[in-house]
């Protein structure tokens, strides 16, 4: 075999081989600029949508607050504000499950039912914040009535002229099943993951009505790495992100974003390692593709050569032979 032929089978296998290096490295470096953009806009998302619950969450409190202002509540009188109370339940059933007026001793009245004997709320955390502790609004942890099993926490304004000192309290309670449709949309099963998280650690919102107060993060924590993380994010009402186990240790980029005007919940987001990198494993089964084919090229193109080659090389001993033969 000629030099030349030589040299060329050399050449054209190491440049396949470079092209496929370089792919790989290729794939390597856009799969981590890829992980990172997505992180960052992980970040950004989650902050906005925690400020859009918050939002979404101080609406229901203004409400509340519009209808403790009403002149009738204000005169602290059932029979002046019953009325009143009883359509605002009405027509605000998808937000308050209740109205309740409380008056400074903690006896209270159900509106379409009117005083309830026998029970006070004076122990109640909402009504001391409201009462002793001249709170704008209180919100209670999440729990479950004890008269409907109901899923709940609950909402408090006091009730004032003028801007004086609280005269009583108007408080509601609110499903959870709000929190949770705030959350819900753009959820994908197994691959995002939106919940809202209470200062206990309780999941209190989400898609997935079964994990309502029953999943915790604090519980998790010790069989799942990186949720310590997010535990001590939510204890200091801080941002916070990086990979966690969850659900039998699938790993998701997840982020902890404070929810303004609560007792300290969150917002944790989490979507699946595998789909931050979706787009650089589709290029790279793409890049592999046109690799693969360029290389099958590149040895039918070094067959045919090195076929050529030969054959002219057996073409020229045949002619040496045969004059090698008619000398003798």
């Amino acid at each position: 075999m000629k030099t030349s032929t030589k040299i060329f089978a050399i050449i054209i296998p190491t440049t396949a081989a470079a092209i496929l290096s370089a792919g790989f490295f290729n794939y390597r470096a856009v799969t981590d600029e890829q992980r990172t953009e997505a992180e960052v806009h992980m970040n950004e998302m989650s902050d906005f949508s925690a400020r859009e619950i918050s939002s979404s969450l101080k609406a229901i409190r203004d409400e509340l607050t519009w209808i403790a202002q009403h002149p009738k509540v204000q005169t602290m009188r059932w029979d002046d504000m019953s009325d009143y109370l009883d359509e605002m339940a009405t027509r605000s059933t998808e937000r308050f499950t209740n109205l309740m007026m409380i008056e400074p001793n903690g006896d209270y009245y159900f509106a379409g039912q009117g005083r309830i004997e026998g029970r006070n709320l004076s122990d109640r955390k909402y009504f001391r914040e409201i009462m002793h502790e001249s709170a704008r609004f209180a919100i209670t942890s999440p729990d479950y009535s004890k008269l409907t099993g109901q899923m709940k926490y609950t909402l408090a304004v006091p009730i004032h002229n003028d801007g004086g000192p609280a005269r009583g309290c108007l408080a509601s309670n609110i499903s959870l099943d709000i929190l949770s449709g705030m959350v819900s949309e753009g959820n994908k099963a197994g691959e995002r993951i939106r919940w809202v998280v209470d200062e206990r650690g309780y999941v209190i919102g989400s898609a997935d009505r079964e994990l309502l107060l029953k999943y915790n993060l604090r519980d998790e924590a010790p069989n799942c790495d990186g949720m310590d993380n997010l535990v001590a994010a939510i204890d200091g009402r801080v941002r916070s992100s990086g990979y966690v186990s969850l659900f039998g240790g699938r790993r998701y980029f997840a982020t902890c974003q404070p929810i303004g005007g609560t007792p300290g919940w969150a917002l944790v987001s989490a979507v699946s390692e595998e789909s931050l990198t979706s787009l650089a494993q589709g290029m790279m089964w793409r890049t592999i593709a046109a690799l693969g084919i360029a290389i099958i090229l590149i040895v039918i193109a070094v067959e045919y050569v090195l076929h050529e080659e030969i054959s002219k090389d057996e073409a020229e001993e045949r002619k040496e032979m045969m004059r090698a033969n008619k000398g003798k």
